[in-house]
């Protein structure tokens, strides 16, 4: 019974630790979705925030100016790189700068980048044929860290692209605005990828072994495009991350989680699931252990009562509540001349009569009233038929058997045989 008990416990815990497990990946997964697409909307509001502010900076006379030759060129390059210095004193923008249309940085806010020629770049070519441009690259001109640079042409009174304006922004600071403050659950946060799968930003709070899966696990997530989970191992840990390309960059937005972490909550439910089982189990067998020694106890006393009732020298007669008779002991069946199971209801009618021979029927005898008022009866005497033709004289006493003290659920009967006793008293009256 108690190993049973225990497998219900085990079948149990371990049905919630599952459900309470697939639950939390659900919610997990869901969190990170959520911030997937938190990350998507930022990068593409901060994104179109630039091109609007690069498109009215572009269209300024002192930048169209400095793109002109002479001493009035010369003049307005001046002012052009005072007014990129000072702009960027309060717009998050780490370098500007002001380029012809060969390429040569003709102004800028940062004296690394005075002399420099950007043609190469993707978005000069872009510029040049009028069109805005935001692009993302691994390196920039003037420092080793990865960049997201927006150009916007500059045109000239005739309608001709003249140059171009380009804002230049470390993707490390672009980012940690956006990432530093995601969290999912104790460990897990996000990243940027470029083109070429290199990580252009991870969270400044980020863990080694965070937020670098190999090659063919970004393949995977690539081709996810948000729409699973993709599961990985970095620096020993496995991870679920989401995936999702922005659109406005090109880069790819890489939502990551610890496993371990976000299934903490549900390995915490089962180990409290396990420890209530056991406790549970343990007040079982106490219980039980208990319950053994009640039923022992029980036994021992039912068959000393037993003992008693089948060694006296009276009969006794038990029946339910309902008239039945449930017990005999051998000396009432003596007395009635039964033999077993002859003691049965039908026996009981019909059998017993007054001193004229007159039959009482069962609502007459000392047990059917007990068991109908919950009184006692004693010494009643009836006459007994036997089946050997015989008359007995009988003395019967009866006596409820209550449940909690007052509900009568049947009736003791006791026997005693007193014709010898009847016939002295006649003979010497």
């Amino acid at each position: 019974m108690l190993f049973l008990v225990f497998l219900g416990m085990v079948l149990t815990t371990g049905i919630s630790y599952f459900h309470t497990k697939r639950t939390t990946e659900e919610l997990a997964v869901g969190q990170m979705t959520q911030a997937l697409g938190f990350l998507n909307r930022e990068t593409d509001q901060r994104i179109r925030a630039i091109r609007f502010e690069l498109g009215i900076w572009s269209k300024e006379g002192v930048f169209r100016l400095a793109l002109l030759e002479g001493y009035l060129g010369k003049s307005a390059r001046a002012a052009a790189g005072r007014r990129l210095a000072d702009r960027l004193d309060v717009d998050f923008f780490d370098r500007a700068l002001l380029a012809d249309r060969n390429g040569d940085v003709v102004a800028t806010s940062d004296p690394r980048l005075k002399g420099i020629n950007v043609s190469q770049r993707g978005y000069f070519a872009e510029a040049m044929r009028g069109q805005s441009t935001v692009r993302g690259y691994g390196k920039g001109l003037a420092t080793p860290t990865p960049v997201l640079v927006a150009a916007a042409p500059v045109f000239e009174q005739d309608g001709s692209v003249g140059g171009l304006l380009a804002l230049v922004l470390d993707v490390a600071h672009f980012g940690a605005g956006i990432l530093d403050t995601l969290r999912i659950g104790r460990t897990g946060g996000a990243f940027f990828l470029d083109a070429d799968n290199t990580v252009l930003v991870a969270p400044s709070w980020k863990q080694e072994g965070q937020f670098s899966p190999d090659g063919k696990s970004v393949q995977a997530l690539r081709a996810s495009n948000g729409t699973r989970v993709v599961r990985y191992e970095s620096g020993g840990v496995m991870r679920m991350a989401v995936a999702q390309p922005n659109q406005e960059t090109g880069w790819l937005v890489v939502v990551e989680a610890s496993e371990d972490d976000i299934l903490t909550r549900a390995r915490n439910v089962a180990m409290l699931n396990t420890l209530v089982a056991m406790c549970v189990l343990g007040l079982v067998a106490v219980a039980m252990a208990a319950l053994r020694k009640a039923g022992a106890s029980l036994e021992a006393s039912e068959a000393s009562y037993r003992i008693l009732a089948e060694t006296t020298p009276v009969g006794i007669a038990t029946f339910d509540r309902q008239g039945r008779n449930t017990y005999a002991n051998a000396r009432a069946q003596g007395i009635l001349g039964l033999a077993g199971d002859q003691a049965q209801r039908p026996f009981w009618e019909g059998t017993f009569e007054t001193r004229e021979g007159q039959s009482l029927p069962l609502d007459q005898l000392p047990q059917k009233q007990t068991l109908d008022d919950g009184q006692p009866r004693l010494g009643v005497v009836v006459w007994h038929q036997r089946q050997d033709g015989g008359r007995a004289v009988l003395s019967l006493s009866a006596a409820p058997l209550q449940a909690q003290g007052h509900l009568v659920h049947g009736a003791v009967l006791v026997l005693e045989d007193v014709t010898e006793r009847m016939r002295i008293q006649e003979m010497m009256v």
